[in-house]
């Protein structure tokens, strides 16, 4: 597959998904050895539909979805999820789309045993990502994960994904009061703004198919919701009130010190013309 000749590589790729298709459950074995050909084998399949050469691509591209449908999906996933934040948007995207595949075969069980928490994690790495086949992947993992799991399963989870989401965000005040580091807007608050988006989205669709008695049950899970969001609440502004003063303080030094240099540096010019040439 590392081959430079084009159509080469392009007979080992399929070689490759005749392999999947014959022995996919066979393929990822307890052996060391196997899983580390195994994992050489996934990265070249994902840089060979990353790259430009349209027939190579293509035939890559469908050895990845054999692979997907073929494999055991929670192995496959366990790894996969190690693609989502690789350097090359590309291979993100193609990872994304194997994934969504993965979830789209796992059963409440299989879900249950890889972590409903880390499969939404998993599943919210790309929203924000720069190419559209990678976002609607995503968006993908989340709908197919409706589909499958119970409303009250996934509503607890995701509510779990929104105090997360708080306590994240509080870290990260505290780190910068720490460091007295400006709060800036980068990507990981805009990743954070998409998944709180589709999180709230996909709430509204788990209201609208509920019964009185599961509409109780979520009342319940909301109440507790709250009860943690008013714990984390005068935490956090505790902290963005200090980290406030701390920052209006330094300004104040800042302004004191350039007003100090430029004087200083004034009364130096001024000596220098009164001692002439």
């Amino acid at each position: 597959m590392k081959n430079p000749r084009s159509a080469l590589c392009k007979t080992s790729i399929m070689a490759c998904a005749d392999i999947f298709r014959s022995f996919g459950r066979l393929l990822l074995s307890s052996s060391i050895k196997e899983e580390a050909a195994f994992d050489n084998l996934l990265l070249q399949l994902l840089l060979k539909a990353s790259q430009d050469k349209r027939f190579v691509c293509e035939e890559a591209e469908k050895a990845l979805q054999t692979m997907a449908v073929s494999l055991p999906p929670l192995p496959l996933l366990e790894k996969l999820k190690s693609y989502v934040n690789h350097t090359n948007l590309r291979v993100r995207a193609k990872a994304a789309v194997a994934i969504s595949k993965c979830v789209s075969r796992m059963e409440v069980e299989v879900m249950k045993e890889f972590g409903l928490a880390t499969l939404l994690q998993v599943a919210a790495e790309p929203l924000n990502d720069r190419l559209p086949e990678a976002r609607e992947a995503s968006r993908a993992s989340y709908t197919q994960s409706i589909c499958t799991l119970t409303s009250l399963d996934l509503l607890a989870h995701l509510q779990q994904r929104v105090v997360g989401r708080w306590r994240s965000n509080l870290a990260a005040v505290r780190s910068q009061v720490q460091s007295g580091a400006k709060s800036k807007k980068n990507k990981h608050n805009n990743k954070q703004d998409s998944e709180g988006k589709l999180i709230a989205e996909l709430l509204g669709r788990l209201f609208d198919d509920m019964h009185t008695d599961d509409l109780r049950a979520v009342g319940e899970q909301q109440s507790s919701l709250l009860r943690e969001l008013r714990k984390v609440k005068p935490e956090l502004e505790e902290k963005l009130t200090s980290h406030n003063k701390r920052r209006g303080r330094c300004n104040s030094l800042y302004k004191m010190a350039f007003f100090a240099v430029l004087a200083a540096l004034w009364r130096w010019r001024r000596r220098r013309r009164q001692r002439g040439p």
